[in-house]
C-alpha cells in the first residue's frame, strides 16, 4: 500500500476548501499556562556541558560521510538503516537557510531512503496546490521544472540544488520508480481558490455564481500568480468578518461533500478529464471564466507550465522542513 495524495475526483478541491476554511477561521486560543510544579512545567535548568563532554558525545553519535552531493554512492550512509529502523516518516531539517550543503545532503538522504529503504513520498513545507504541479512533473515529465519550482514562491526552494533533486526524482520515476512530490502547507490561497472555481465550472456550471460568491470573502485578499498579495490584508479584518467568511467557505465545502458522488468524474489522463488537474493542462491560453466575477483570471498557463514567477535560480541551496514517507508494511 502506498501513501499518496488523492489525484482524482473531488479530493483536491475538497482538501483546498478544508485548508482555506482552517485559515479563514483563525487560530485556536492558546491554553492557559501550566501551574508551577505541574507535569507540563519546563524542567529546571541544568549545568552547561563541558567541551570534553561535548567532544565525547560527538565521538559516540556523529557519523562521518564523504560528501553531500546526491550522486555519491550509498556506502557511507548505511548507518541510516539502523537510525531510521521501521519508521514510516523521516523528518529532515537544517540550522540555517541559504547553505548549499544542507539541501544537497537532504537530496542525498532522499535518494538513499527511496532506493534502499522503500520510501516513496517527498513532502515539503510548501503550498499544496502549486506542489501538485511538481508532482505531475516528476511522474510524467510535463512542464518546466524550473518554472514550477519558482512557482512555490519561496527563495529557499528556488535553488539549483532543489532543482537538481527534482530532476533526479523525474529520472528515478522514468526508470520505473515511483516517488511523489507534495506540499503540506497553504500559505498562498490564490491557486486553491482558482481550482475550486474551475472544478465547479466542470461539474456544476449552474452553481458557479453561488460558489464564487461564497469564496469572494477570501478571494479578494488572495495572492496572484507571482505570490504577491493585495495591499489590504485578511488579518486586518474584524473578528466578525472572518467568522462570517469561515461560515461562507463552509457552505461551499458542504456543497462538495453533499454532491461528491455525482460530481466525481471518471478517471482519465491527468490534465484532461481529472478535474483537480484540468487547470494544469499544458495548453497556452489565458483563463476566462464566469466563475471569476472579476473577469479574466490572473492564473495563466503556458506550454511549459503556469506563468507565476521569473524562474531564475539562486546560487545556493537551502530549505525548511521536509519529510519522507514510505508505504506501510
Amino acid at each position: 500500500m502506498r501513501i499518496q495524495v488523492e489525484r482524482l475526483g473531488i479530493g483536491a478541491p475538497l482538501t483546498a476548501l478544508l485548508l482555506l476554511l482552517s485559515a479563514a477561521c483563525g487560530q485556536d486560543t492558546p491554553a492557559s499556562p501550566a501551574a508551577p510544579g505541574s507535569p507540563s512545567s519546563p524542567p529546571a535548568p541544568t549545568a552547561e556541558p563541558t567541551p570534553a563532554e561535548i567532544g565525547a558525545w560527538l565521538d559516540a553519535n556523529a557519523h562521518p560521510f564523504e560528501g553531500s552531493h546526491l550522486s555519491l554512492p550509498h556506502d557511507d550512509l548505511e548507518f541510516l538503516r539502523d537510525l531510521v529502523g521501521d519508521a514510516r516518516v523521516v523528518a529532515l531539517g537544517e540550522n540555517t537557510h541559504g547553505a548549499r550543503d544542507f539541501f544537497e545532503m537532504k537530496a542525498r538522504i532522499l535518494r538513499f531512503l527511496v532506493e534502499e529503504m522503500g520510501f516513496d513520498t517527498f513532502a515539503i513545507e510548501a503550498t499544496w496546490p502549486e506542489s501538485l504541479r511538481l508532482d505531475r512533473y516528476v511522474r510524467t515529465g510535463e512542464g518546466d521544472p524550473a518554472m514550477l519550482l519558482a512557482g512555490l514562491y519561496f527563495w529557499t526552494w528556488n535553488t539549483e540544488s532543489v532543482l537538481e533533486m527534482i530532476e533526479w526524482m523525474r529520472d528515478h520515476n522514468e526508470g520505473g520508480g515511483e516517488v511523489g512530490f507534495h506540499g503540506v502547507d497553504l500559505k498562498f490561497p490564490g491557486m486553491a481558490l482558482h481550482l475550486v472555481r474551475e472544478y465547479f465550472g466542470l461539474v456544476a456550471p449552474d452553481r458557479l455564481d453561488f460558489i464564487s460568491g461564497k469564496l469572494d470573502c477570501l478571494t479578494r485578499f488572495a495572492n496572484g500568480p507571482t505570490g504577491r498579495f493585495p495591499r489590504t490584508r485578511y488579518d486586518d479584518e474584524t473578528d466578525a468578518y472572518r467568522a462570517e467568511c469561515g461560515a461562507s467557505l463552509e457552505e461551499a465545502r458542504a456543497v462538495l461533500v453533499e454532491n461528491r458522488e455525482p460530481y466525481e468524474l471518471p478517471a482519465g489522463p491527468i490534465g484532461t478529464r481529472s478535474p483537480c488537474r484540468v487547470c494544469e493542462s499544458p495548453t497556452s491560453t489565458t483563463w476566462r471564466s464566469s466563475a471569476n466575477s472579476r473577469g479574466t483570471s490572473p492564473w495563466r498557463r503556458t506550454p511549459s507550465g503556469w506563468a507565476t514567477a521569473s524562474g531564475r535560480m539562486a546560487g545556493s541551496s537551502s530549505g525548511r522542513t521536509t519529510s519522507m514517507w514510505r508505504p506501510s508494511r
